[in-house]
């Protein structure tokens, strides 16, 4: 039974090798493949996958499984190398000096050309490598591939292997098809189909360009950026990258520049047409490339560019506001049967009530990007009130903490309502005083006796609605406690920075595992979100720092300051006593 037949007659077709494999299984379904050895090792052959990307297969080769199959211990790749035997390696050679048609010689002489060595322990000889190089030059001189990216992988395939043999009748003919393929992409496209020239002949490990070749190559880029930078930045890009490698190569650094100035146009020209949110993701991209070549004086200007689109994009982005009467007799009603007992029953009640729980928060997340999947696929880039840039969220399969910290924060601002009348209620029930307040915070382990006069001020501030006041007080001595905290626990509060000895950032002091033990997964995370995120409200930087907007320190943020403080009341110290 010859399984080739149908792709053997000529003229050949354009076929791959995932449709040989379908019409290989349709053909084999009736036979026992256990029993027919030259029948499987035909059918194995087509099972493993040609790796055409830029990641390393799983056997650090070019094949690699078409699937991974559930077993006793785990998931196991198939085909496995450890299927190929001797006797398969025979067949697999007769078929390579058998067929004809270059896709299918591409195939067994592929496979013999990785496996050979490991599976015989013999070398893998000129003959095969041979017939491994001039099948998939074959292949694309005849055309006989569907998709075009692919020709392009397997002349430099061909390039990697006749470079190996050091073959350069082959590598001519290589050479020849490459350039071809590339000469017939006109100079306007700009899908960044071109390009491979540059990469395969010119850039590798080796040049195989003869210095007319090498002059036409970088002339048709030069021309490629001129014409594209004007139209697309990232187009521009990729002909500008490979100019400044080129041109880094030659010790041109002028020629650099000048490239890559012309690639700043291209992005400043698109950035120009865009509104401001868009304009500053473009401008970025800018701003890195700026900087990886070292042109500092360009990237300060993208960087004042930045600040001012920041501006423009906050002041654009105006709220919409609708007035809607939100029925919370059920929600007080509620909040009126559990608000019962002492003062210290009840704060300990607030401050379990609004701590988020991270599980709850990760599941609220995984939903909301599961029914509205667009808005977490891209990057997202966070700007402060003055236009600058602190963080960026990419896409949710890739930063999956960034979207939480973003979702986490957002959460904090919708749970305004409970808040506020949670606090309100336990105000008009006489629970939350300013003397209950630091009773239940004298409690604490944590805080030291000489700060509860600025404590006092501050908490006096929150119920006389002073809010600036309250905030710029009580923040530091929250950082202060969890340090206390640390030390208190045998940790560590400093650094070794520039020879000298310098306390620990607050973010650092959260990120320690003994407070994390103390207050719980849930709470640190929450305090980060709060006081030390960029991605969050990062409360304690931008107050510090007299980053924030004073009007943004109100009644909503104050109350959460408020409970954030009420935390620490909770640390207590127990005291064991001997039996």
């Amino acid at each position: 039974m010859n399984l080739f037949n149908a792709f053997e007659q000529q003229p050949y077709e354009a076929i791959n090798e995932t449709d040989i494999a379908h019409k290989l299984h349709e053909q084999l379904k009736t036979i026992n493949l256990e029993t027919e050895t030259e029948l499987y090792a035909d059918m194995l052959a087509f099972q493993f996958l040609d790796n055409y990307s830029s990641q390393t297969s799983t056997w650090g080769g070019h094949y690699q499984p078409s699937r991974y199959l559930q077993t006793d211990t785990g998931h196991q790749p198939y085909p496995n190398p450890e299927l190929i035997t001797i006797k398969v390696i025979e067949f697999w050679h007769k078929k390579m000096d058998r067929l004809t048609h270059p896709v299918l010689k591409t195939r067994f002489s592929g496979l013999l050309y990785e496996f050979t060595q490991t599976t015989t322990g013999k070398k893998v000889s000129h003959l095969i490598a041979e017939n491994y190089i001039t099948a998939l030059i074959e292949t694309v001189e005849k055309k006989l591939y569907l998709i075009e990216k692919f020709a392009i992988k397997k002349l430099g395939k061909a390039l990697e292997v006749a470079s190996a043999y050091s073959n350069t009748s082959l590598i001519s003919r290589i050479k020849t098809q490459v350039i071809g393929l590339e000469q017939h992409i006109p100079i306007t496209e700009e899908q960044n189909k071109w390009g491979f020239t540059f990469d395969l002949l010119l850039n590798g490990k080796k040049n195989w360009l003869n210095s007319d070749e090498e002059d036409q190559v970088i002339k048709t880029l030069e021309s490629r950026l001129q014409y594209l930078k004007h139209i697309d930045p990232w187009a521009s890009a990729a002909a500008a990258s490979r100019l400044a490698q080129y041109y880094l190569k030659k010790e041109k650094p002028e020629e650099v520049k000048r490239v890559i100035l012309d690639l700043g146009y291209a992005y400043q020209y698109k950035a120009s047409t865009e509104i401001p949110i868009q304009a500053i993701g473009q401008l970025d991209e800018l701003l890195h490339i700026y900087r990886k070549y070292h042109l500092h004086d360009e990237a300060t200007k993208v960087l004042i560019q930045l600040r001012e689109l920041g501006k423009k994009s906050n002041e654009e982005m105006k709220s919409i506001v609708s007035e809607q009467t939100i029925d919370t007799t059920e929600l007080k009603a509620l909040l009126k049967k559990i608000l019962v007992g002492d003062a210290e029953t009840v704060l300990s009640l607030i401050v379990e009530l609004l701590i988020p729980k991270l599980d709850n928060t990760k599941k609220e997340l995984r939903n909301t990007a599961s029914k509205h999947p667009i808005q977490y696929l891209v990057t997202n880039t966070i700007v402060d009130e003055k236009g600058r840039q602190v963080a960026q969220v990419g896409s949710i399969e890739k930063d999956f903490e960034g979207h939480l910290a973003k979702h986490t924060g957002m959460q904090l601002h919708m749970h305004s309502l409970l808040t506020h009348i949670l606090f309100d209620m336990a105000t008009t029930t006489g629970y939350l005083t300013v003397d209950n307040t630091l009773a239940f915070l004298k409690k604490s382990c944590i805080i030291e006796e000489d700060r509860f006069a600025i404590i006092c001020r501050g908490i006096e501030a929150f119920f006389e609605k002073d809010y600036q006041i309250f905030a710029h007080l009580v923040v530091p001595q929250f950082e202060e406690a969890i340090r206390n905290l640390l030390e208190m626990n045998g940790g560590n509060i400093l650094v070794d920075k520039n020879k000298a000895y310098q306390l620990k950032t607050f973010h650092q002091l959260l990120e320690d595992k003994i407070i994390e033990q103390v207050f719980g997964e849930s709470s640190i995370y929450y305090f980060k979100i709060l006081f030390t995120d960029p991605r969050g409200w990062n409360l304690r930087n931008r107050i510090s720092h007299g980053m924030i907007n004073p009007n943004l320190l109100d009644t909503h943020v104050a109350q959460r300051l408020f409970h954030a403080i009420l935390t620490l009341g909770m640390i207590r110290l127990i005291e064991y006593k001997q039996p």
